[in-house]
């Protein structure tokens, strides 16, 4: 599992005040959390299918980086309620699948050392 949008959503939404936040999701974020909580109990109704709600993850997760990284998901009304509200929704699954990190900066570290470990190994000259 990559952890990588989340290390973004986190760092972005530290960089402001929680207190200025709306209490409202635009609908387009509204509906994917709910199609992605939709997926996971279905999923987990049928016999403990993770494999198919690690899958689900994949829409919140682009639309994540949609509002981190695109000119428009930067101008979107309600951003930083949105990253909040998706990033909510996959920590609670994570943390019912047992996949919950200690912190995502944690997971982050890691993969960069494992990916410039690999670099290293496979790309010597």
């Amino acid at each position: 599992m990559d952890f990588s949008s989340l290390y973004d959503c986190e760092n972005v939404l530290g960089e402001d005040d929680e207190a200025t936040w709306k209490n409202v999701n635009p609908p387009a974020t509204a509906s994917c959390i709910n199609e992605f909580h939709d997926d996971f109990l279905t999923s987990m109704s049928d016999d403990l299918h993770t494999p198919v709600v690690l899958a689900a993850m994949s829409d919140p997760l682009k639309t994540i980086n949609d509002l981190i990284h695109t000119r428009k998901g930067k101008k979107q009304e309600l951003r930083l309620e949105s990253l909040a509200a998706l990033e909510k929704a996959l920590r609670n699954v994570l943390t019912v699948l047992g996949l919950m990190p200690t912190s995502y900066s944690e997971v982050h570290t890691i993969n960069l050392l494992l990916f410039s470990s690999f670099y290293g190994y496979f790309f010597r000259y």
